[in-house]
C-alpha cells in the first residue's frame, strides 16, 4: 500500500503495544515483535492514534534532533515494514484512484477503502477464510440484492404484467452468483493453506477493503523452490476448482446453463493471479529464478 504523509496511521484492533516491554503484540498469532528505541517512538504514536505520517515524522525529528526529511524517510520505512505484516491501520479521505484491477477494482476500492483502510486479521484456518470471505462479500451482496429488487420493481412500473416470480428469480440468481464468488475466493486461500502444510499455524488471513490475502511472517517463507512454486500455484488452481464445483448449479431450471458458464469463467479468472503482476505470480517467478540461478551456478 502506498502511504501519503497526510494519512492518519494507527494499529489494527488485533494488535496492541506493550510499552514496558517495547513489544508489538499480535493477538491473532500470539506473537510478539520487539522494536528498538527509535521505532518505539513511532509505534507509541501509532498506539495513541490520530497522528498523520507527517506529524509522526516531526515528533521523531524533535525527539532525536534530526532533520524532518530524514525522520520522514525512517518513519515511512518502518510503516512499510509494519504494513507488509498487516500490523498497520490507515485512515485516509475517500478518493478515486485508478486500480490495476480495472473499472470494477477502482469502484470497489472507492466504496470499501474510503475513510478507514482497516486491516482485519483472522487465523489462517478454513473457518478464518470463511469468515474473511463473508466479510468481503456481505455489503456487495446487500447492494446487489437491493439493486436487483429495485430494477425489477422499476420494470414492473413499465410492464405491470411482470409477476413476482421475476423478482424471486432475480434474487435467486444474485444469491447464486454470490455463492460462486464466495466459493472461488475461499477455495483460493484454502489452496494456499493446504500447500503451506504445518506452517499455516503461524500464518494469518488479512482482509483489507475488498481484498484478502494469506500473510506469512518472513521467517516462514516456504522452504525450497518446489514448495514455493506449489504454494503460489495452489491458490489459483483451487480458485478454478471452486468455480467448477458450483457450475453444476446451472442445471437448476431457475439458473440455467448461463450460470454454469459464468461460474466457469469466474473460476478461470483466478488463473490471472499467476501473472507476474500478482502476488502469486511474483512468488512463482521468484521460485523459477532461484531454479535458474542454481542451474547456472552448477
Amino acid at each position: 500500500m502506498r502511504l501519503d504523509v497526510q494519512d492518519v496511521v494507527g494499529l489494527p484492533s488485533e494488535v496492541r503495544w506493550d510499552e514496558r516491554a517495547q513489544d508489538l503484540v499480535d493477538t491473532t498469532l500470539g506473537a510478539r515483535h520487539a522494536v528498538n528505541d527509535s521505532a518505539a517512538e513511532v509505534v507509541g504514536a501509532l498506539a495513541e492514534g490520530g497522528w498523520t505520517v507527517e506529524e509522526v515524522s516531526v515528533r521523531l525529528a524533535d525527539r532525536y534532533g534530526i532533520p524532518t526529511d530524514r525522520a520522514r524517510e525512517d518513519v515511512l520505512d518502518l510503516l512499510r515494514t509494519l504494513d507488509d505484516q498487516a500490523l498497520l491501520a490507515v485512515r485516509r479521505p475517500r478518493r478515486l484512484v485508478w486500480s490495476r484491477s480495472g473499472v470494477a477494482g477502482t469502484a470497489a476500492a472507492f466504496v470499501t477503502e474510503g475513510d478507514l483502510f482497516r486491516a482485519y486479521r483472522l487465523p489462517a484456518t478454513v473457518r478464518g477464510v470463511a469468515r474473511a470471505t463473508t466479510r468481503i462479500l456481505l455489503w456487495p451482496t446487500v447492494v446487489l440484492l437491493v439493486g436487483a429488487g429495485g430494477l425489477v420493481l422499476a420494470l414492473r412500473g413499465v410492464r405491470p404484467d411482470l409477476g413476482t416470480d421475476v423478482l424471486v428469480e432475480s434474487s435467486v440468481l444474485v444469491a447464486a452468483l454470490v455463492v460462486c464468488l464466495w466459493a472461488t475466493m475461499a477455495f483460493h486461500e484454502i489452496g494456499h493453506l493446504l500447500a503451506l502444510g504445518w506452517r499455516r499455524d503461524r500464518a494469518v488471513v488479512v482482509v483489507r477493503g475488498w481484498r484478502m490475502a494469506l500473510l506469512r511472517p518472513r521467517d516462514l517463507e516456504p522452504e525450497g523452490r518446489a514448495r514455493s512454486a506449489a504454494v503460489a500455484v495452489a491458490g489459483p488452481i483451487a480458485g478454478l476448482a471452486g468455480g467448477l464445483a458450483v457450475a453444476p448449479l446451472g442445471l437448476l431450471p431457475v439458473l440455467g446453463l448461463e450460470f454454469a458458464v459464468v461460474a466457469c469463467a469466474v473460476g478461470l479468472s483466478h488463473l490471472v493471479h499467476l501473472g507476474p503482476w500478482a502476488a502469486d505470480g511474483a512468488m512463482l517467478a521468484r521460485a523459477v529464478r532461484r531454479t535458474e540461478v542454481r542451474r547456472a551456478a552448477t
